[in-house]
């Protein structure tokens, strides 16, 4: 009788064992189906984002259009002005003729190149497109312009899909009833003033509207989803921000708004015409009421206007603005002192032969009211202490790297050109790290600051290579502003992480950064790309050509010089080769 018994309870283990394989083997199945119809559509997507370059001569005064496909030039077409203007909406045939008459005009510092949506069939099927002026003939009224047009993706639908939930208030009125619904004892209030300099009396409500909106909008990256924003002039407006409770970390977004703010005004030659002040303080059982928080902060904006930061913390108990500078140079003697960073380093992976290219290294800063490295840079420059901040970062990294760099492998370093003077130098008291694997690579954003000394810039990157030196040019925004001499001099194309990161949207984001590839491909130098942290992103930067990158799905960052994962990598790309 026991054997029977034994015998059923063998059979229903088994029976049960079989059960679990069974419902295993169906969810993966299941996972597999699903996701081959997500890379289905991630295919498709990347298939109808194809760039197509089409070239367009305006005849401004006798007020004809001829255009062609640059791949087609012999099938031209002709047109009228007024029909060319049918490709666009409304909105943005006004912002194409208003962008045309004053390139052909006597305004300065217009921009050669401009977005626009674009109609590219009868079905109203849009694409994304960028304007681009090639030759312009102010004379005779002519422009040469090319069209990259990045086809049939539905725009408008998938942005509205990634916007960012932020609110956005217009008026005081609103502003109290969203006030009236927090805590007012948590959290910093600021008041962001734009002032022009021109103006001889107090009237601070003539700035004009587009600037206006344009600061607005470039802020937008230093604040999270639970911020309020309101207008409370023409020229000024308020940020209420919950999730600050610290002056060091109210100083900090200060920070960093004065320099979006800051770099946005020299890119746009505001700098003659326009200031900025940024005033803020921490909330209160005090100063709980609007009037009473715009009262105090803007008593003190004018100190903010006057201060070299452009920025101002309330505080009773203080009278002077030199509170803030005061703050900075005790906070850098501090980060001196106790050398209170760390060095990660990624590697740097070829995504067709498993191989390791190169290791990025990164600084990364702890607990510091400087809201980024290069601030923490500038500062030091500005202080005249960059050489001592520079030979303390390159003892650290330069030491790690060789104590734990047994395969000798190449280093991605990444310097300032404030730090120019001190390169050479301190590489050559270096041992055991051979010069020719070390890419030291500059940031495209700090280098367009510097246009106005580019022959300084051109003989510096020469000199660089000159000793040995590789050079990468590391790219952060849709548009470069540096001459073709300059790119000239890059060995390497570095696509930042926050351009990268745009891959996990299909919409606009992604389209700029495959022009932004496409750009790049063009000169015939090897890409990499930062902070691949998708299967999606991996699998399209890939898809446009880019064989070397950093992917957390491969490896993460360290502060030990590791070698990949095979395993990892080997599941990584079989996710991207199940797209193709």
């Amino acid at each position: 009788m026991k054997f029977f018994v034994t015998q059923t309870n063998d059979i229903l283990y088994i029976f049960l064992l079989v059960l679990i394989a069974i419902a295993i083997f169906a969810l993966l199945l299941i996972y597999f189906f699903v996701s081959r119809h997500k890379n289905d559509n991630l295919e498709k997507d990347f298939k109808k984002a194809k760039n197509s370059t089409r070239i367009i001569i305006i005849d401004y005064k006798q007020e004809k259009v001829k255009y062609f496909d640059k791949n087609k030039i012999t099938k031209q077409h002709e047109c009228t002005f007024s029909k060319f203007l049918e490709f666009y909406s409304t909105e943005d045939g006004i912002r194409i003729t208003k962008w045309i008459e004053e390139l052909l005009g006597n305004k300065k510092d217009v921009s050669d190149y401009l977005e626009a949506d674009c109609y590219i069939d009868e079905d109203k099927h849009k694409c994304f497109s960028f304007l681009q002026v090639n030759k312009i003939d102010k004379k005779r009224k002519i422009l040469h312009l090319e069209n990259r047009l990045m086809k049939n993706i539905n725009i408008k639908q998938l942005d509205a899909k990634n916007e960012k939930r932020r609110i956005t208030v217009t008026n005081i009125d609103q502003m109290f009833n969203i006030e009236n619904l927090r805590d007012k004892n948590k959290g910093s209030f600021l008041y962001v003033l734009i002032k022009n300099t021109k103006l001889q009396d107090d009237d601070d409500d003539k700035v004009d509207s587009m600037l206006f909106a344009s600061i607005k909008n470039i802020i937008i990256p230093c604040l999270k989803t639970n911020c309020s924003v309101a207008n409370y002039s023409q020229s000024a407006f308020t940020i209420f921000y919950p999730g600050i409770s610290t002056r060091r970390n109210l100083l900090r977004l200060m920070q960093s708004i004065s320099k979006s703010i800051s770099k946005y005004f020299e890119l746009n030659s505001y700098g003659d015409k326009y200031t900025y002040a940024i005033s803020g303080c921490l909330l209160n059982g005090e100063l709980a009421s609007y009037k009473k928080l715009v009262r105090v902060t803007r008593s003190i904006s004018t100190l903010a206007l006057n201060h070299p930061n452009h920025v101002m913390i309330y505080d009773e108990n203080i009278a002077s603005d030199n509170d803030i500078t005061r703050s900075y140079e005790r906070e850098f003697a501090t980060f001196v002192e106790k050398k209170d960073f760390k060095v990660q380093f990624q590697p740097i992976v070829n995504f067709t032969t498993g191989k390791v290219h190169s290791y990025s290294s990164t600084i990364i800063c702890n607990n510091s009211i400087f809201s980024d490295l290069q601030e923490l840079k500038e500062y030091a420059y500005k202080a005249g202490k960059i050489k001592e901040l520079f030979t303390m970062f390159n003892k650290k990294i330069l030491a790690k790297f060789k104590n734990e760099n047994s395969d000798n492998m190449r280093l991605i370093y990444h310097v300032s050109i404030l730090e120019k003077d001190f390169i050479i130098k301190s590489f050559a008291h270096t041992n055991n790290l051979k010069i020719e694997n070390v890419i030291l690579s500059f940031s495209e954003v700090e280098l367009s600051e510097w246009l106005q000394e580019e022959s300084e810039i051109i003989e510096t990157l020469q000199n660089l290579k000159e000793h040995q030196f590789s050079l990468a040019l590391v790219v952060r925004r849709k548009e470069s502003l540096l001459t073709n001499e300059i790119i000239q001099l890059f060995d390497y194309f570095i696509i930042d992480g926050e351009l990268t990161r745009a891959c996990r949207k299909l919409g606009r984001p992604m389209l700029i950064v495959h022009t932004i590839v496409e750009e790049l491909k063009n000169y015939q130098k090897n890409i990499i790309a930062y902070d691949l942290d998708t299967t999606s992103s991996l699998y399209l930067l890939t898809k446009m050509g880019i064989n070397y990158g950093s992917s957390i799905l491969i490896a993460p960052s360290d502060e030990m010089i590791l070698p990949i994962d095979k395993k990892k990598f080997d599941k990584a790309m079989l996710s991207v080769k199940g797209k193709n």
